[in-house]
């Protein structure tokens, strides 16, 4: 997940430096924990040697104020690294976007469109943040500590070591019922926000049939399998959820009981046995936070995912030596085919609309003729043959200068919530009133 994250934006400096702060503040953690060892042994005595634990005291105060000015110079870089890192995602799309042939805006894609740049960007950016920085102490802090806990037993050490593969294993089979369950519950939120729509916009016919307030039977059917996936989600990461739970608390026990064992039969120190007792409980509570910070972890890896998906759509194939101008406007299919999926809409297709010539194109619907024309204006690229306009294979001319002398009336006309005027300045913003 750490990797397709990173991957996702093109300037990752700000991910890296929001990680090596919040993976210095958890080390230093686990460092001042460490600095119990000469503390306690100096004053856990008959006679407290309170010369010897001085520095050692002087050292963990000067630790402390240490965390504390980078914890709060952490907190305001946070909350502005989660706008930037959102601005900079939705501009990373947007561009990309730019670049796509106009057949991929389909219905559907613009919804995923509209979602990524206005929800999952924005989820990204803040839980990359609020929910990345816990997650890197989570895993820092009993690093640290193992190796704390090395340098004063290394037998409890590697009790500390043996729990974080098995609870990791049982944290990833959790992190895989959430996932699943997260992507169930948003495909039943987005039906209920599509049915939403669908009220408003037809509130005259649901008024009329006496169901404007209920929506019909689509929206009751929404919203009971809406709470219906939310409870099986809930079923199912139950028992992996507390079989976690379970890992960590048997992994302090354990540690209770080695360390026991050891100060009775006094291979080990009181002053150290209690070291390590404190040691464990700040080992094992951050490893206890993972299982809740997993479903938030596992929500921004699906927003992550869908996001990635649109960046890895290729782009419209662009020539670096494209032709700039048109000789004429005549335009030529040579035998070209073209599906849409499994689905053929033309199968060799020939003919010539000479320059100064009009041509209608009469069929059913279906039969091709839509498809025709978003080839000519290169929506997409044909599977074989070739189609030619001035002369020019459309694959190598620029798709400025084609879609420039190309004029279309959609079927599906759209109109930006402003003037006239300014819909049709949209095409040439300096243009004169006259």
């Amino acid at each position: 997940m750490i990797r397709k994250l990173y991957n996702l934006w093109p300037d990752r400096s700000i991910l890296l430096r929001i990680g090596a702060l919040q993976a210095v503040l958890a080390i230093l953690q686990g460092l001042l924990l460490g600095l119990l060892v000469p503390i306690l042994r100096a004053l856990l005595q008959a006679e407290p040697d309170f010369q010897a634990a001085a520095p050692w005291l002087i050292a963990g105060s000067v630790g402390l104020l240490l965390y504390w000015v980078l914890t709060v110079i952490a907190t305001p870089i946070g909350f502005a690294a989660s706008m930037e890192l959102a601005a900079a995602l939705r501009h990373h799309v947007m561009r990309h976007v730019a670049t796509l042939p106009l057949g991929w805006f389909t219905a559907a894609n613009k919804a995923r469109l509209a979602r990524a740049v206005t929800a999952d960007a924005g989820n990204i950016g803040h839980l990359a943040v609020v929910i990345g920085a816990p997650a890197i102490v989570s895993m820092f802090v009993p690093l640290t500590i193992i190796g704390v806990a090395m340098a004063l037993e290394w037998r409890v050490a590697l009790v500390f070591l043996a729990i974080i593969p098995i609870a990791l294993l049982m944290l990833r089979h959790s992190g895989r019922i959430a996932s699943e369950a997260d992507i169930e519950l948003e495909e039943a939120a987005t039906e209920i926000a599509g049915r939403a729509i669908e009220i408003g916009q037809a509130q005259t016919v649901l008024r009329a049939a006496g169901q404007g307030q209920s929506g019909g039977m689509r929206m009751r059917e929404a919203l009971d399998e809406h709470r219906a996936s939310y409870r099986r989600g809930l079923r199912r990461v139950m028992l992996p959820d507390l079989s976690y739970t379970a890992i960590v608390l048997g992994g302090f026990i354990a540690i209770l009981a080695f360390s026991a064992y050891l100060l009775l039969s006094g291979s080990l120190a009181l002053t150290d046995t209690i070291v390590l007792l404190v040691l464990a409980v700040r080992f094992l509570e951050p490893l206890g936070n993972l299982i809740e910070l997993i479903g938030a972890l596992r929500a921004m890896e699906n927003a992550t995912v869908r996001v990635q998906s649109i960046l890895d759509t290729p782009s419209l194939p662009r020539l670096p030596n494209a032709a700039t101008t048109l000789e004429h406007a005549g335009i030529e299919f040579d035998e070209v085919t073209f599906s849409y999926g499994d689905t053929p809409a033309l199968s060799d297709v020939t003919f010539r609309c000479p320059a100064g010539s009009t041509t209608a194109l009469v069929g059913p619907s279906g039969s091709g003729k839509t498809t025709v024309t978003r080839l000519i204006a290169r929506f997409f690229d044909a599977d074989a043959g070739c189609v030619r306009v001035g002369g020019v294979d459309v694959r190598q001319l620029d798709p400025g200068v084609l879609l420039n002398d190309i004029a279309i009336v959609f079927q599906e006309v759209y109109l930006f919530d402003s003037s006239i005027e300014e819909n049709l300045r949209l095409a040439r913003p300096d243009a004169s009133l006259e």
